[in-house]
């Protein structure tokens, strides 16, 4: 499995001091930088290479996403999330939009849940969190 870490060039410093400590990330990619770290390569350099065919990689549902989040608690932490799980959160919410909308167009009055949703398996479930390998 390759390891990249995306980081905004805000934090530059503090991931040039730690860079070496992070064996299993290989790629770093900085972002909103014209001038780079070293040991990092341009986001936006990246972004507009190639013809924009297809890269012919197969995705699978068990793909890790990690987001960094401040969470209802507004302390930053990281979390890592399977892809799959998070397609299925996001095609919910689109599929409870979409009979949202239905209804307010066919003239019903939704209900508090309508438009809320029921908060259990609402969001996915997390796999691990950063501090954990």
């Amino acid at each position: 499995m390759r390891r990249t870490l995306i980081y905004h060039s805000d934090f530059r410093d503090a991931i040039a001091q730690i860079h070496n400590q992070l064996p299993k990330v290989k790629t770093f990619i900085e972002v909103n930088g014209t001038e780079v770290a070293s040991f990092a390569e341009n986001y936006e350099t990246l972004a507009t290479r190639g013809d924009g065919a297809p890269l012919g990689i197969e995705r699978s549902p068990d793909d890790e996403l990690f987001i960094y989040t401040g969470g209802t608690t507004g302390m930053p932490k990281g979390v890592i999330y399977r892809h799959g799980d998070l397609m299925q959160l996001w095609l919910n919410r689109v599929e409870r939009l979409t009979r949202l909308h239905a209804a307010v167009a066919g003239g019903v009055q939704p209900t508090g849940e309508d438009v809320a949703g029921r908060a259990a398996g609402a969001c996915p479930p997390v796999r691990r969190c950063m501090a954990r390998d």
